[in-house]
Formats: C-alpha cells, sequence, structure tokens
C-alpha cells in the first residue's frame, strides 16, 4: 500500500469523492476552503495532517466533535491502484475500517 507523502491539493485528489461503509453509509473526502473535511452527513470533521519526526504527512486526524479523538485516519493506494481511507477507532477494541473509492458505485471492507 502506498500513502501520499505530501498534504497538498494536489497529492490529495485522487482521495477526494464518495465513500460507503455498510454501516454508516455514504460518506465523502473533500477541500472546503483549503480544509480537508470527513463528511459523514450528520457527521463531519477536519482531518488535519499527521507529520512524523522528518515534517512528512504521514496520515490525519479527526479534529473535530465527535470524532476528535485518538483516531489515525491515512489516504492510500491499494496494490491494485484503487484510493482507500482506512480508519482506525480505537474505542471498544481497536477496528479498522478500509474504505474503496469506487466511483459513483461503493463499496468498503472491515478488517478487526
Amino acid at each position: 500500500m502506498h500513502a501520499p507523502r505530501g498534504g497538498g491539493p494536489g497529492v490529495l485528489a485522487p482521495y477526494l469523492g464518495r465513500y460507503e461503509h455498510p454501516i454508516q453509509d455514504g460518506v465523502e473526502v473533500v477541500l472546503r476552503d483549503g480544509e480537508l473535511m470527513f463528511d459523514a452527513g450528520e457527521v463531519r470533521s477536519e482531518m488535519r495532517p499527521r507529520l512524523d519526526k522528518t515534517g512528512q504527512v504521514v496520515g490525519y486526524v479527526f479534529v473535530d466533535p465527535p470524532l476528535t479523538g485518538p483516531t489515525p485516519v491515512t489516504v492510500r493506494q491499494s496494490d491494485d491502484g484503487r484510493s482507500e481511507v482506512v480508519v482506525e477507532v480505537p474505542e471498544g477494541g481497536p477496528t479498522t475500517y478500509v474504505f474503496i473509492f469506487v466511483g459513483t458505485g461503493f463499496m468498503a471492507t472491515q478488517t478487526s
């Protein structure tokens, strides 16, 4: 899996769009006024970059309630070239949700 190295609009472009989760319905990852947003309808949050020691973007974190907290978010491309948004939820035991971008159709998988 390959994660983008920067956080700018050009790097994020392949990850912007609609995704779906079978429980949460559709979500969007969009740029709004220069902010990267995770929009699940009633629940929205800005996603801010998480940096490593060298200043490279290694992921994102939610900053708006109710999603605020230690929930790492990663955008990446799968080995077959599809864009993915990966959300790791620590509550109730770690659960990882992998949202797979499929254009106007939607598909998501959950792994524990």
